[in-house]
């Protein structure tokens, strides 16, 4: 009986000192999903009809017709995907086109919501919620032309 005791003693002093090491440590997912609330006003485009033309287009979003959402599509350019580390255009697999940023703009300014905030309080912790965040614009992304699916990309970056 001695034995068990003196090998279970030892295990629980252990236990009793990695406690507040345990404690210490949160396991929090890398990433944070969720719906921001914003006014209608953020939802739109102003963007370039063409490349090479100064004319451009004014989409609202919240009272958009499919001819607009057409128009948009044809003024954006086949978007290649990532496949194994290689750049692909197969449109037979998925009709994705795109605009960069220097043909179109959004009034959604990240820095005048609530988005710095919420990715520093999930995705940042300790000394790293002080890091300065720059959100950029990169990318309007259209997807299949009989559902529109559009979506414009944000590239984050820390820095100290």
């Amino acid at each position: 009986m001695t034995d068990a005791t003196t090998s279970v003693a030892p295990r629980a002093g252990i236990e009793q000192l990695l406690a507040p090491l345990k404690e210490s440590i949160i396991h929090k997912p890398p990433f944070a999903s969720g719906s921001l609330q914003l006014p209608p006003s953020h939802f739109s485009i102003f963007y370039k009809i063409t490349k090479d033309d100064h004319a451009a287009r004014h989409l609202d979003f919240a009272n958009v017709t499919p001819n607009e959402l057409e128009q948009l599509a044809q003024a954006c350019e086949p978007a290649t995907f990532d496949h194994n580390k290689q750049d692909v255009m197969d449109e037979t697999y998925r009709k994705a086109r795109k605009m960069d940023t220097d043909y179109f703009t959004t009034p959604l300014v990240p820095y005048h919501t609530d988005l710095i905030k919420i990715v520093r309080n999930y995705l940042l912790e300790g000394t790293d919620t002080t890091r300065k965040i720059k959100v950029e614009l990169y990318k309007l992304n259209v997807y299949s032309m009989r559902l529109i699916h559009i979506r414009a990309k944000y590239r984050l970056t820390f820095s100290r």
